[in-house]
């Protein structure tokens, strides 16, 4: 096993570019991934103000706990463009995140990121779902990290076929006592806008054309920016320190659209949110946040 070190975060594009090219076989059942890590050393975020206008984040003076995740990004796609990474880059699709941050980290402040492939299963009828882990470190110490789990699909000829399940009710839109209940316009534009800050121009984000040329009738935002503008609304309740912050992604958004974002508290002390169509027709993600102390405002 040989790390990939890296003095800067390396060029997304071109990186993008590099893993698009390679022609590789979907994953079989018996598909291994090897050990590819990846890391950079002494990175500094010294300017958020495009993220965080772009998600509506407020300004406190540090990373947002979806922000190391875009950061990675890079790291994630040297992994892919790898020669030994046996997975086509085309078409992976990004199913859930899982975000553990003991403080948050302030802008300005050096830090190290790694990234390794650290596990795999093969679903009968879709193929391999595969993960990524990431770390920030300072000074050794594990400040902040994230498990992300893709799917990359299989070829037709090794799925079995899947068992269809009556699909359950829809779930309301609004929810008895929320902790948030916000609509959001997203523009059609959201795509394009949010790849200019994350570096990511996936083309199923960009134009109507591009998003059709991988199956999709528009383009659809990306998902890790409904799951930051999702923080938007729970950073007033959920404690930054010691924060455990999930999301699984479950339909994509289509441009342009209205989204409603909710949030409760459990009886647990959890806050459990969703994003979904406002008729409730729709659930783009759900998700929780939880080992935090809840800041709920008093109702005047």
């Amino acid at each position: 096993m040989v790390e990939m070190e890296f003095d800067a975060l390396p060029n997304l594009s071109g990186l993008y570019v590099k893993a698009a090219i390679k022609r590789r076989k979907p994953p079989t059942a018996t598909t291994k991934l090897p050990d590819l890590p990846a890391r950079a050393a002494g990175v500094i975020v010294d300017d958020l103000d495009d993220y965080l206008k772009i998600c509506a984040i407020a300004d406190d003076g540090h990373l947002p706990p979806t922000y190391p995740q875009v950061l990675a990004t890079p790291l994630h796609a040297a992994i892919v463009a790898h020669a030994d990474f046996p997975l086509p880059a085309l078409g992976m699709v990004h199913l859930e995140n899982r975000v553990e941050q003991k403080r948050p980290i302030a802008v300005g402040e050096k830090f190290d990121l790694r990234c390794e492939l650290s596990g795999s299963e093969w679903i009968p009828h879709l193929g391999l779902k595969f993960a990524i882990d990431t770390v920030v470190e300072v000074g050794g110490e594990t400040i902040w990290k994230s498990q992300l789990w893709a799917l990359s699909r299989g070829a037709k000829k090794d799925l079995e076929k899947r068992e269809r399940k009556p699909r359950p009710a829809p779930e309301p839109g609004e929810v008895a006592d929320p902790l948030v209940s916000v609509m959001v316009d997203v523009p059609a534009d959201m795509g394009r806008r949010y790849s200019a800050v994350c570096g990511d121009y996936n083309p199923i984000h960009l134009y109507p054309l591009t998003a059709k040329l991988f199956g999709f009738k528009r383009p659809i935002v990306h998902g890790m920016w409904t799951f930051a503008r999702c923080w938007a609304e729970l950073a007033n309740f959920a404690d930054p320190e010691d924060l455990v912050f999930t999301v699984g992604f479950k339909q994509p958004l289509y441009l342009p659209t209205t989204a409603l974002i909710t949030a409760v508290e459990e009886e647990d002390g959890e806050i459990s949110y969703r994003a979904g169509s406002v008729d409730g027709q729709r659930l783009f993600l759900r998700g929780k946040a939880h080992n935090g102390a809840l800041n709920r405002p008093t109702v005047p």
